[in-house]
């Protein structure tokens, strides 16, 4: 997997890519949940999927780290 930044329609995008597929990490349901207006760039991604970059709430910029929730499937 790999991180990074796409534009789109003139907007910077955070994502990440896997077997040639490109997800934008705005879709994610915790970005609205949290307030974020936009995640704009993805720095970093480690072995745990742990995911740096910076994003915007209330048009100011902050970093962030996504972490994966665990697979509940998993859990039990």
């Amino acid at each position: 997997m790999e991180s990074g930044v796409v534009d789109v329609d003139g907007s910077l995008r955070a994502v990440v890519w896997t077997d040639g597929k490109i997800r934008d990490l705005n879709e994610l349901a915790v970005v609205g949940v949290r307030e974020w207006t936009r995640l704009y760039a993805a720095s970093a991604i480690n072995s745990l999927s742990r995911i740096t970059g910076s994003g915007f709430i209330n048009g100011v910029s902050h970093a962030f780290l996504l972490t994966p929730a665990p697979c509940e499937s998993l859990a039990r």
